[in-house]
């Protein structure tokens, strides 16, 4: 069974809106992971409009201070580092993975040695992202012979090319895929 929960003392919740985007570093407690719930109110500057500013004072020297920031309703993560200089650097989105998963792709017989190619709608995804990776998988693995690679196509879309790497044509398995951006 567990023990009971000791606090350490290193983990502190802080007042809603207790620091805005431009409190120096200077201004935290030290020694501390500080949690501080943002509102719309106090969400000035900050990389949304609210959500949660994390910042981490265990390693008292400029360079090893950092925040991040947890967007409200959102998996979006920012994050940011105190500079040698004693400055914030900019906020740099961290984490923001979104995913769709296809219908089933009925996808035609690819004669040896080729490949097909798929354009799957994603403007369920706002936006894809040329600079951000994407993931694509299909949701259960393909039959001998194939394989695939994929890329962002537009802002709606991704390619998603088919090859029959073997010596007779063949038909890939129906399968759904599962496309994210990271």
């Amino acid at each position: 069974t567990w023990s009971d929960f000791i606090s350490d003392g290193l983990v502190e919740v802080t007042a809603q809106n207790a620091y805005n985007n431009t409190t120096p570093i200077t201004d935290y407690k030290m020694g501390k992971i500080l949690y501080t719930n943002i509102s719309i109110a106090g969400g000035g500057g900050f990389p949304a409009t609210a959500g949660t500013l994390i910042t981490n004072t265990l390693k008292k020297e400029n360079g090893y201070y950092y925040q991040q920031f947890r967007a409200y309703n959102s998996r979006d993560v920012y994050e940011r580092y105190v500079k040698v200089d004693g400055t914030w650097s900019p906020w740099e989105l961290l984490a923001k993975r979104r995913t769709i998963v296809t219908d089933p792709l009925d996808i035609p017989e690819i004669p040896a040695q080729s490949h097909t190619d798929l354009t799957i709608d994603c403007s369920s995804i706002a936006n894809l992202d040329y600079k951000r990776n994407i993931i694509v998988n299909p949701n259960q693995p393909l039959n001998s012979g194939f394989t695939y690679i994929a890329w962002v196509h537009n802002l709606t879309s991704v390619r998603l090319r088919i090859i029959n790497y073997s010596n007779a044509a063949k038909k890939p398995n129906t399968v759904p895929w599962i496309v994210s951006q990271i």
